[in-house]
């Protein structure tokens, strides 16, 4: 079965206030893009979302 959009969507958000949000220096990642893969939560922040793709992709 395929994820709708949406539900990909909300466990993004659960993934990131439960495991990252306490984590991450806000004010050393402001205008920043953050990168998450909501099935093993690994994640990249880069200036623009297309930086952090390929961050994540290498790891």
């Amino acid at each position: 079965m395929t994820e709708t959009p949406e539900s990909v969507c909300t466990r993004g958000i659960e993934r990131y206030e439960r495991d990252l949000r306490q984590s991450l220096d806000i004010s050393a990642n402001r205008g920043k893009n953050l990168v998450l893969d909501v099935d093993t939560g690994d994640y990249a922040i880069a200036f623009d979302h297309l930086s952090a793709i390929d961050e994540l992709r290498k790891s």
